[in-house]
């Protein structure tokens, strides 16, 4: 009803009362309620919907004006009712009435309520194709609407628009929100086909959006990436799955071997995580130094073994050392190692710090550690001095500290394993 309406009623309903209260007052009585009408007699709501309904008490100037509201069915239309206004609440589906009535029960008006049901909502998911003959399909219900959906599953054909009239795949959790899946079999290989999901109410089913997939298989696609950390005997392998296959790959690691184009009845390092895509890394370990390697990446699914480009390495020997100055001697800034035939191998320049640097990468075997000093003092002059210090054996795969230390105006060096790595 439109509001130019509502006045219009109010008016006369107004205009009534007048008539009446003068007519009561002509006879001498007070005035009394003679007609109660509403400003609708029917509505239509969706769940969850209000909607506010007005009375006109007629005469307005009634002594016993007040009301009561009821609904005949609150779990379809709920009440909420303040004196000639009452918010109409639509709680779930179905038809209930709503009535207005004197307090005396002389006088009543009505209007009935029609609440519709709530439209599930459905939405495709995209298929996962698990080989030339099975798929797995699925969906989400973000509503399950009032009353809830009695069945949910996907239907398919190989034609648009597929229907429950069609093929179907009936999903447990039939009322629920949430996602579902089922899983297909017995497909026709290499053949296009259309599903959509549906949830069935008592009045029709819902579909989602359509999607398309073709049940085919494929061998998975991997990459070779670098080799890395390549030293003692240890390397760092890898590689990149770009395509997970179909049906998706159960395997996938690295080949590797002393001959061209290693393969699985090589050697094998597996890696972690299969069927996913993307890079991958595996420690191998047992290397012969100095030796030329072959390697590729693998992955192997139901179809077989696919190998990626192939890339070679060969190992170095390699120990590492760090440098450690006590104190923040003034006048001793460096430390490093030279070779027993006199080059400068690394160092590492404190200034007049102290501290402990950070690990360096050398070639093995017998190496002299030296400090530097940088104005000549009593004890020593300016340049590289090994006081103190004798040749040490710096051997592949284990990490030293060569430290500096005093007593007085001397210095001495030391040399210290931290072990393995």
């Amino acid at each position: 009803m439109n509001f130019k309406l509502k006045i219009q009623k109010c008016i006369a309903g107004i205009l009534s009362g007048i008539v009446a209260m003068l007519m009561s007052c002509w006879a001498g009585g007070d005035v009394i309620v003679s007609e109660i009408r509403l400003d609708e007699t029917e509505i239509t709501l969706d769940v969850g919907e209000q909607h506010t309904l007005q009375a006109v008490v007629i005469p307005a100037f009634a002594v016993n004006s007040e009301v009561k509201w009821s609904s005949s069915d609150e779990s379809v239309a709920g009440v909420n009712a303040y004196d000639h206004f009452c918010n109409i609440i639509a709680v779930g589906h179905g038809s209930a009435t709503v009535k207005i009535s004197s307090l005396d029960g002389n006088f009543s008006a009505v209007c009935e309520v029609t609440v519709l049901p709530m439209p599930v909502t459905v939405t495709t998911h995209q298929p996962v194709v698990l080989s030339a003959t099975t798929v797995t399909l699925g969906g989400s219900i973000s509503n399950a609407g009032s009353p809830a959906y009695t069945e949910r599953g996907v239907c398919y054909g190989t034609s648009q628009n597929p229907t429950i009239d069609n093929a179907k795949a009936v999903a447990s959790g039939a009322g629920e929100a949430g996602d579902f899946s089922v899983e297909v079999s017995g497909l026709t290989a290499n053949v296009a086909y259309y599903a959509r999901a549906y949830a069935t109410t008592p009045f029709g089913t819902a579909y989602g959006n359509e999607v398309s997939f073709t049940p085919t298989e494929r061998l998975p696609a991997v990459t070779t990436a670098d080799a890395n950390n390549t030293v003692n005997g240890k390397a760092t392998l890898g590689g990149n799955i770009i395509d997970a296959g179909i049906p998706t790959y159960t395997e996938c690691g690295v080949v590797y071997a002393t001959t061209q184009d290693p393969t699985v009845a090589d050697t094998k390092a597996v890696a972690s995580g299969a069927g996913a895509t993307g890079t991958f890394t595996v420690g191998v370990t047992g290397l012969t130094v100095g030796t030329t390697y072959y390697f590729r990446a693998y992955a192997t699914n139901a179809l077989g073994t696919v190998y990626g480009e192939e890339r070679t390495f060969s190992t170095v020997a390699q120990a590492e050392v760090r440098f450690r100055k006590a104190q923040p001697w003034v006048y001793a800034t460096q430390m490093g190692l030279w070779s027993q035939g006199g080059s400068l191998i690394c160092y590492h320049n404190f200034g007049t710090s102290s501290g402990t640097s950070q690990y360096y990468s050398i070639t093995p075997g017998n190496l002299v550690p030296q400090f530097y000093m940088d104005r000549n003092t009593v004890q020593y002059g300016a340049g590289w001095h090994t006081n103190y210090a004798t040749t040490h054996n710096f051997q592949a795969g284990y990490r030293y500290t060569v430290a500096l230390t005093a007593s007085g105006d001397s210095f001495w060096l030391s040399v210290s394993s931290d072990g393995s790595y």
